[in-house]
């Protein structure tokens, strides 16, 4: 979510999100080498998935590259 500090000497753009403790989508790759395509798939359904919700949402991720691919934690800890 990004918004704006209301104060009036002040106005500057932040952002906040959730904590992604995966890492990069290039470390993951550097570690783990090349992905069969079955594993590559499924990793780039959650990327469209991720840039479908935010073009939903008027938002359009103009870098979208391995080292700006994070992965989070999902389900319950």
């Amino acid at each position: 979510m990004s918004s704006f500090i209301d104060h009036p000497d002040l106005e500057a753009p932040f952002q906040v999100s959730e904590l992604l403790e995966g890492g990069t989508l290039r470390e993951f790759i550097k570690k783990k080498g090349p992905q069969s395509v079955e594993d590559s798939l499924y990793i780039l359904d959650g990327i469209c998935g991720a840039l479908s919700e935010a073009h939903s949402k008027g938002i359009i991720h103009r870098d979208v590259k391995p080292a700006n691919i994070l992965f989070g934690r999902a389900g319950t800890q």
